[in-house]
């Protein structure tokens, strides 16, 4: 565990390229009241093995905010203001999830990148209780695209923006005809989704 006490961990502007944390695939790491900043190498919280983020911020992070392959949960936390180049392909700003992944009573807010300005999901995603805004896609997902099992309570999607799906798209496509369309499976209850961008879909 990472006591953080309100501190800030981030890359100095002159240094190379870096995620500001990687977990290994038997690591096994919790964060606790802290901010990750300034990665601008895939990802500032890169996880392959266990990982817990709580009271904390993933922040202005300029290849996405938290990479996932391993089992990850983040609680009572705001990934915001990550962003990701646009050459990239499916990564998303915000939170790339390619294993389990639970997010609980955070909020996900101000990310971008091609496709998935907040959220894209691969495999295992349960969010509850938490709020996906002001995210922007130029293509397809502004809050979330959805390629695996999703299931979203109690939660709020709005104010997000993309070409298709500027809330969520639940298999990728877009306008333009770029279209891997691998489809989702995807459970809402008592959730609002509001107040969204789109220009098709």
């Amino acid at each position: 565990t990472i006591e953080g006490n309100g501190a800030t961990i981030a890359r100095q502007v002159p240094a190379p390229g870096f995620s500001v944390m990687v977990v290994t695939n038997f690591g096994d790491l919790t964060l606790h009241h802290l901010t990750l900043s300034g990665s601008v190498f895939y990802a500032g919280l890169r996880n392959y093995g266990t990982a817990s983020i709580k009271d904390s911020v993933i922040s202005g992070n300029s290849e996405g905010g938290v990479f996932n392959r391993g089992t990850l949960t983040i609680d009572n936390s705001s990934i915001s203001d990550n962003q990701v180049p646009q050459f990239y392909y499916y990564a998303a700003g915000g939170v790339t999830n390619r294993g389990t992944l639970i997010i609980e009573n955070s909020t996900i807010s101000g990310n971008g990148s091609r496709y998935g300005g907040g959220i894209v999901n691969y495999n295992t995603l349960t969010i509850e209780n938490s709020t996906i805004s002001g995210n922007m896609a130029p293509f397809s997902g502004g809050g979330l695209i959805n390629r695996g099992t999703a299931t979203i309570q109690n939660s709020t999607i709005s104010g997000n923006i993309a070409d298709t799906g500027g809330g969520l798209s639940n298999a990728h496509s877009d306008y333009y005809g770029d279209c891997p369309c691998t489809p989702g499976t995807l459970t809402l209850r008592d959730s609002l989704i509001a107040g969204n961008q789109a220009t098709v879909g």
